[in-house]
């Protein structure tokens, strides 16, 4: 993704002011993955062992990894973990277990695999179609949060089954733009300042073409996460095991049906499994059927910081640098206002709140590769 490596873009202010993913994320790749839930519960043999001499040891992939958020949650289940991006500025901000400014919910627990350690960690500077450097069959697991969007398919596809092991998983999310449950209304102001004047029904916040960071996204990545993963095609080839495939949409709640898009894939169904998991153990499938939200609760100070990160906004300063110098603010802080004018008109009774909850819907895409006979 171009934007992220360009040496003006701020990698730092990524990993401070974007959502983290609550542990549930991690549950449901590793439930899918494992075909059980991650635990804990049971004490780690003393000392851990390490792989023996003769055994594969376990290795999971973290493509377009950013600052690391996502690759520090796989240390406890695997042996070895790669985090490869694209951007070296990513690369050489990429956080560690022994990082002293780490968040609390990002520091990994040895005794969270049940395997009392943590895999060995290893941070590389490269493309996700471009893996000469893995031998073949040698990935169990092949994540990639917040990036898939940005893969070029009919090349990622037979890189990714070149290096994948038989029964190994693929395991995408991400997270499209954000909404504000508690002010439903809104959201079509949300949606016409990040997407464009066009992208909502309703009289939203009478955003003007101007006004929009829509056109400064770049394509096709943000029409892919922006419809969920609903756009990504699945593998053809023989190798991959069609009946794993699955697509799922999370943290919907506070979301208005009419502002859930009929592209989005189906939204989690708890009590009630959907066919195409049935491939899944039941543990697993009940767990892709257990609703969860992204969220984070922010201060309008901490809300301009987070949208200051979107490459969107990145691109349109760069393309008008003389907005930071507007009176009334720049791009962002002028959107934000509008915001603040919408909530005053809103739900409850024209009270701006000091701080406010912001929730991302979050797209789910597994695959399997077919195991070995």
């Amino acid at each position: 993704m171009a934007t992220f490596s360009k040496t003006t873009f701020d990698a730092a202010s990524y990993l401070a002011f974007r959502p983290s993913y609550p542990r549930w994320t991690y549950t449901k790749l590793l439930a899918y993955h494992f075909g059980r839930l991650p635990s804990a519960s049971s004490p780690p043999p003393s000392p851990p062992p390490a792989p023996s001499a003769g055994s594969s040891p376990t290795v999971a992939l973290d493509l377009g990894c950013g600052p690391g958020i996502s690759t520090l949650a796989l240390l406890p289940h695997f042996d070895r973990v790669i985090g490869l991006d694209p951007s070296k500025k990513m690369v050489d901000a990429a956080i560690r277990p022994e990082s002293s400014s780490i968040p609390a919910e990002l520091r990994s627990d040895a005794n969270e695999g049940g395997r009392g350690r943590l895999g060995t960690l290893e941070y590389r500077q490269g493309t996700a179609e471009e893996l000469d450097f893995l031998p073949e069959q040698s990935v169990d697991l092949i994540a990639a949060g917040q990036a898939a969007h940005w893969f070029k398919y009919d090349r990622l596809w037979p890189a990714l089954s070149r290096v994948l092991k038989p029964g190994g998983s693929v395991c995408f999310w991400g997270y499209p733009d954000m909404y504000l449950p508690d002010y439903p209304s809104t959201r079509p102001a949300v949606l016409e300042w990040a997407v464009g004047p066009s992208s909502s029904p309703g009289d939203g916040s009478g955003t003007t073409a101007a006004e929009s960071i829509g056109p400064y996204w770049e394509q096709p990545g943000r029409s892919i996460i922006s419809n969920c993963f609903a756009d990504i095609p699945f593998p053809t080839a023989p190798e991959w095991d069609q009946a794993t495939a699955i697509r799922r949409v999370f943290s919907t709640e506070g979301l208005l049906p009419e502002q859930i898009p009929a592209r989005w894939p189906p939204q989690a169904s708890p009590g009630s499994p959907r066919p195409d998991t049935a491939s899944l153990s039941a543990e697993a499938r009940a767990e892709l059927e257990t609703p969860g939200n992204l969220e984070k609760s922010m201060t309008w100070e901490m809300m301009s910081s987070y949208l200051h990160t979107w490459s969107s906004v990145h691109n349109f300063l760069e393309e008008h640098p003389g907005d930071r110098d507007d009176p009334r603010g720049d791009v962002v802080e002028r959107f934000l206002r509008r915001l603040r004018d919408e909530i005053g008109r809103g739900e409850r009774g024209g009270r701006i709140p000091e701080r406010v909850t912001l929730r991302w819907p979050v797209g789910f895409l597994f695959v399997k590769k077919a195991a070995a006979a």
